[in-house]
């Protein structure tokens, strides 16, 4: 007596579930990969904005006759968060402009998977307060 209802899945349909199957895994740790590395600038360029941000705001909140009266660089990257990697530096210019007016121009550099990424902010403080000259 013979029974003709197998019933399951050929070698040729194993091996190419398995094929298919691991290429699909292939792709999916590439793209889980690269949206780590997205992650990652997008943290560091974040947290970049943030502290340059909040030097501005730290700087323009400060009394004018606090700032130095000439021009002048100030070193700020041991203020910088931690997530920033190194080699990275960070530095505010005050510049006066006149009498009542001065520019702060602040850069921010670090290095993003090798490449050198630099953020610049510029305002100006006047002498009465913030936007009032």
């Amino acid at each position: 007596m013979k029974i003709n209802n197998q019933t399951g899945f050929t070698v040729l349909e194993v091996i190419v579930a398995i094929v298919v199957g691991g290429l699909f895994i292939i792709g999916m740790s590439g793209a889980v990969s690269n949206l780590n590395a997205l992650n990652a600038k997008s943290e560091r360029l974040t947290s970049a904005n943030a502290s340059a941000a909040s030097k501005i705001e730290e700087l323009r909140n400060a009394k004018f006759l606090a700032l130095p009266a000439t021009t002048t660089v100030v070193d700020f990257t041991d203020e910088l968060a931690s997530i920033i990697p190194p080699p990275r530096s960070a530095e505010y210019t005050v510049t006066d402009l006149n009498s009542s007016t001065k520019q702060i121009d602040l850069e921010i550099e670090y290095s993003d998977f090798g490449k050198t990424r630099t953020i610049e902010y510029s305002t100006v403080i006047g002498e009465l307060g913030v936007g009032q000259y």
